[in-house]
């Protein structure tokens, strides 16, 4: 049986490796975009809800979580979502 050649194996670790830190990075990018950043439309939805538990007089428990992680900030016409200060909740970025 023929040995394989230093340099096929040198391109199958080169493509192993390729693939390795594709599926890595691949996993990275989901963690990242479902715990980190939000798109425009649910950066908006989120702060009209986060509004609209701020104004409710009886509030589930939803709107009281909300409340505890969030708060609205309007600085002229635009709005930002604030987070509180406990440490436990991380603070979301928009695209």
């Amino acid at each position: 049986m023929a040995e394989p050649s230093t340099s096929s194996i040198q391109v199958d670790q080169k493509q192993w490796r390729e693939n390795i830190l594709a599926e890595i990075s691949e996993s990275e990018m989901e963690k990242f975009s479902l715990f980190d950043v939000l798109l425009s439309d649910k950066y908006s939805k989120l702060i009209e809800r986060v509004e609209y538990a701020e104004t409710s007089e009886k509030r589930i428990p939803l709107e009281q979580r909300r409340l505890k992680q969030f708060g609205v900030l309007i600085i002229g016409d635009i709005k930002k979502i604030t987070a509180r200060k406990e440490k436990k909740y991380k603070i979301l970025y928009t695209v």
